[in-house]
């Protein structure tokens, strides 16, 4: 994956959906991967749950979650496209 560049000229279009800090985030490149990590998720994912089975228990990962890890807000009216 290579960077991406931003244009400041989108700014102004962005700012209003509380989308900026994700664009940031996404633009700095992609993040350190540790392979093994995902690796071992990817073997305990079940789909036909929506769920990882792990030795405690199950696991699902919500919005909430992925906000958290990306910084991406989820209030407000969704965006949705047709």
């Amino acid at each position: 994956m290579h960077d991406m560049p931003y244009d400041e000229r989108c700014t102004e279009h962005i700012e209003p959906t509380g989308l900026l800090p994700f664009i940031s985030l996404v633009s700095r490149g992609q993040p350190n991967m540790n392979a093994a990590g995902i690796t071992a998720l990817a073997d305990r994912w079940r789909p036909e749950a929506h769920t990882f089975h792990l030795r405690n228990g199950e696991m699902t990962t919500t919005l909430q979650d992925v906000s958290m890890i990306i910084g991406l807000p989820i209030q407000g009216e969704p965006l949705c496209s047709v």
